[in-house]
């Protein structure tokens, strides 16, 4: 069935104890020496560096990133003219589990939006203002949808 011979007999080396020849099963199969949920961060973290830089090579200003307001977080906010931009970035090394705009949730939406209103009311900022981006980065392609949500 495509698995080849196999050996009956372990394969020992005279001296080797041969308890040590028992088959071991330990968690799941993983890239040894990769930590997942470390490799996610760095990528977020380079996302939204390329965002802010796309922003400022548009025209507009950074005014603050990963800023903490109450429940939720904004990824980064931005102006230019009148208009401050609440950006949300996604990236993802490639789109095989889904694009980034779909891990944007109906909840993760809300959580943004309450948090860019709340910030805008604190810095006295009239939510005319306001606009909602979200920033897609699939490798190193992006995508800035204005107005997502």
């Amino acid at each position: 069935m495509g698995l080849g011979y196999v050996p009956q007999e372990p394969f020992r080396i005279d001296s080797q104890d041969p308890v040590f020849q028992r088959r071991e099963h330990r968690g799941t199969a993983r890239r040894r020496g990769v930590d997942t949920a470390a490799a996610s961060r760095a990528r977020g973290e380079w996302g939204e560096r390329m965002a802010c830089r796309w922003y400022e090579q548009h025209g507009y200003s950074i005014v603050a990133r990963n800023v903490r307001v109450g429940k939720g977080e904004i990824d980064f906010i931005a102006t230019r003219h009148e208009v401050v931009v609440i950006g949300e970035v996604k990236a993802r090394a490639s789109e095989n589990f889904g694009s980034p705009a779909q891990a944007m949730s109906e909840h993760k939406q809300r959580t943004v939006r309450r948090a860019g209103v709340e910030w805008a009311k604190a810095n006295n900022i009239a939510l005319w203002q306001l606009r909602f981006d979200l920033v897609c980065i699939v490798g190193t392609r992006i995508e800035v949808l204005r107005d997502a949500f």
